[in-house]
């Protein structure tokens, strides 16, 4: 999506806005009606919209789409009272602000002498998940993601509370000995393949 075509949305439904605005404060229109306005938009929101794909057509993202035909399912539709993306990105945000008060340990595993790191996380009134065929979800917080972040905490909690042995990635930008070899270059792809391999 374009600047200017991202401002004419912009203006477009803050146009509607005042328009609702000065109809309220004329007296023309009530809250009642304001509140049936939007359940109806709602309701033609959940009618009229279709979810796009779009995608470099090759062989290897074809052969993806066979695999996992939801990630092009065009029926996709919005929560149906959060129609409008910001109100989308408030409520995908808000749990990242309510934090789960469950204690939690975490065994750190050096995988080379770079930073690359694994972080296992355990209850602190729990031992450590020893069964080596116990399911591990391996996670990979973000560019900037760290083990004491709310998320990544929580993350942590509901797959321990669901019977996985969780493996939490950190990038070596992140660590405090981060460091490269001799060629002075680094790959993110063979950090994470190199803790994989560790970890089977």
């Amino acid at each position: 999506m374009s600047l200017i075509s991202l401002l004419s949305h912009f203006w477009n439904n803050f146009s509607i806005l005042l328009i609702i605005l000065l109809l309220r404060s004329l007296g023309i229109i009530s809250n009642y009606h304001i509140i049936l306005g939007y359940i109806a938009y709602c309701f033609y929101i959940q009618l009229s919209t279709k979810t796009y794909l779009y995608y470099t057509k090759n062989t290897k993202n074809e052969k993806i789409l066979s695999m996992c035909p939801e990630v092009s399912n065009p029926n996709y539709k919005p929560h149906f009272l959060f129609p409008f993306a910001f109100q989308q990105m408030l409520l995908t945000s808000s749990p990242l602000l309510i934090s789960d008060k469950t204690e939690l340990i975490y065994r750190t595993q050096k995988i080379n002498n770079y930073g690359v790191t694994l972080y296992w996380p355990y209850f602190i009134n729990r031992k450590e998940i020893s069964d080596p065929y116990t399911p591990i979800l391996f996670f990979m917080p973000g560019m900037t993601g760290d083990i004491n972040d709310i998320y990544v905490k929580n993350i942590c909690i509901e797959g321990l509370k669901n019977g996985y042995h969780v493996c939490v990635y950190q990038m070596r930008i992140l660590n405090e000995n981060f460091g490269v070899d001799e060629t002075k270059k680094f790959d993110f792809c063979q950090d994470i393949d190199l803790c994989l391999d560790t970890i089977k």
